[in-house]
Formats: structure tokens, C-alpha cells, sequence
């Protein structure tokens, strides 16, 4: 289990936590395109934004079902 717990680990600050913390930088340029009234800037920012959070999820949800999957098959 201890095994698991490392890998859930890894996944998350791997690819979660980066996919999470590069979207937030986007949306800081993306905020400061429209606060200097550059529209390419914050929509070339802004559609780079949603696969990310799209990714961070599903990364999320393969993590949540294997951390289901494996409390359903230890021994009780």
C-alpha cells in the first residue's frame, strides 16, 4: 500500500499540481493581456488554459479510481 501511496503521490505533484500551477501563470498573462488592452495576447493565453484543467482532471479521476480499486481489493 505504502507503494500506492508514493505513486498517488507522484502523479499528483507531476501532473496535477504542474498542470494546476501552469494554468494559474496563464491566467496571470492572461489578466494582464486584458488590463494592457492586448486581446491576441489573453485569447492565445486563455485557450491554452482549458486542455490543461481538462488534463488535470482526468489525471484526478484515473487516480481517484485506482485508489478506489485498490481499497476494494485489500483484504477486510
Amino acid at each position: 500500500m505504502a507503494a500506492l501511496c508514493d505513486h498517488v503521490a507522484q502523479v499528483i505533484h507531476d501532473r496535477v499540481l504542474q498542470a494546476l500551477a501552469l494554468s494559474m501563470l496563464q491566467a496571470d498573462l492572461c489578466r494582464r493581456g486584458i488590463e494592457a488592452g492586448d486581446r491576441e495576447t489573453a485569447l492565445a493565453e486563455l485557450s491554452g488554459i482549458e486542455p490543461q484543467l481538462q488534463a488535470a482532471v482526468e489525471t484526478l479521476r484515473g487516480v481517484i479510481a485506482d485508489l478506489h480499486a485498490a481499497a476494494h481489493a485489500q483484504p477486510r
